[in-house]
Order: C-alpha cells, then sequence, then structure tokens
C-alpha cells in the first residue's frame, strides 16, 4: 500500500512516539528492579562485601562506584554500632578530715571498718577528691597490702596543709567503684609534704586492685582534660 508522504511522517512519528513510550516504561521498570534488589540486598552485601557472595555475586551495576560512594560509610557506621563496647572502670576518693562533735548538720558520721566497725564524724565536704590523684598503684606492705595514691600538686599542698594543721586526727577515705564503702581512717601522726597518701583499704586485694585502675582511669582523663 502507497502513502503519501505526510502520513509516511505520521507514522514515523507515531512509531518514534511508540518506541519512546516503551524505552521509559523500561528504564522505570529496571529502576524499580534496581532498588528493590538494593532493599533486599544492602544489609547482607556490607556485612559480606569482602566475600563477594550471596546478593552482591547477583547485582548487576557497577560495584566499584557504589561500594566508594555508599556502602564504605555504611559499613564503617554498622561496623562501629556493632563494637561491644569496653567496660569503663572509674572510682571515686574522697578524703575527709575528722570532724570535731557538733550539734549542727555539717558532719556526717562515717562508720568504718566493716569487721570491726567503729563510727568517726566527719567534715561533710571532702578537702581532696580523685581529681586530684595523679597515679595510685596497690603496693605489699607488712602483714598485706596498702592503696600508695601520688597527687598531683594542688593535692600536694592541701594534703600538706592539712596533716600540718590536724595532728592526731584522721583522715577519712571513701570510694565508690562500683559500690560505695568507708576505706579506711587513718590517724594523722606527720606531716606530708611529698604528696605521697598510702592506707591500708577495708577490700580485698582483688578489690583493691579494682579501686586503683578506676583512679588511673580517672587520672588519664583528667590529663587529657575530658573529665
Amino acid at each position: 500500500m502507497n502513502l503519501s508522504k505526510e502520513e509516511a511522517h505520521a507514522a514515523a512519528g507515531f512509531d518514534f512516539l511508540s518506541l519512546s513510550a516503551v524505552f521509559l516504561r523500561l528504564i522505570k521498570a529496571m529502576r524499580r528492579r534496581f532498588f528493590s534488589t538494593l532493599l533486599c540486598c544492602l544489609p547482607i552485601s556490607v556485612l559480606t562485601l569482602p566475600m563477594r557472595s550471596g546478593c552482591v555475586a547477583t547485582m548487576k551495576f557497577r560495584w566499584p562506584w557504589f561500594n566508594l560512594y555508599l556502602l564504605a560509610p555504611l559499613a564503617v557506621a554498622l561496623g562501629a554500632g556493632c563494637k561491644t563496647s569496653e567496660p569503663k572502670e572509674e572510682s571515686t576518693l574522697r578524703l575527709h578530715l575528722e570532724a570535731t562533735p557538733s550539734r549542727f548538720a555539717s558532719n556526717l558520721l562515717a562508720v568504718v571498718d566493716r569487721a570491726h566497725p567503729f563510727p568517726v564524724q566527719v567534715e561533710k565536704e571532702p578537702f581532696l577528691y580523685e581529681n586530684n590523684v595523679a597515679s595510685a598503684k596497690v603496693v605489699d606492705a607488712r602483714g598485706g597490702f596498702e592503696i600508695e595514691v601520688q597527687l598531683d600538686q594542688k593535692g600536694s599542698w592541701l594534703l600538706e596543709q592539712y596533716t600540718t594543721a590536724n595532728k592526731t586526727r584522721r583522715i577519712v577515705v571513701f570510694s565508690m567503684f562500683g559500690q560505695p564503702r568507708w576505706l579506711a581512717a587513718p590517724v594523722i601522726t606527720r606531716r606530708i609534704s611529698d604528696g605521697n597518701f598510702s592506707f591500708t583499704p577495708d577490700a580485698t586485694r582483688e578489690e583493691a586492685e579494682r579501686i586503683v585502675r578506676g583512679l588511673n582511669r580517672v587520672a588519664k582523663l583528667v590529663d587529657t582534660g575530658r573529665r
């Protein structure tokens, strides 16, 4: 059948539009398949990318580009979220001065030594804190062990002032190391000028090691300005 020139142009235009519509539908279908495959396989591909197994092997898009700009950041984020957090042991150390008996409520009553408990009235506010600790360790002593604390410069000055002015009174030691406890109440017998404070704690060796680890962690945080 012979077509006129106008009819031939119209038929060619119709065929072009039909082909364009088919092409657009094909692209749309491919996009739907791409994103459905992505949603299905992405969680697996993030975790199994190095193995190139499972869904990853069946994906037809270009992996180098996708891995660089999308999978790498997601893998890092997921990896960071799945890491098991290490226990962050911290300990407190508060040194209270023994207080004179008072009818006012400004003092605390500390009960020291669980085996043979005895009460001591102490000043409510401690004069030294764990933030003043530069380092701590457990050392062997006659008949057992002690906790030895080295104070920073400010702590050393305060300890010297308090031990100079308050001989025969007690320094009552409190710590929180997963549980609160009054650890010791040594009597001040001399001026301590070197910032080194030692005491025998009401604690097992394991608990003493735990207290020391926590104090050294706090000292590290203070040193880096994160506490």
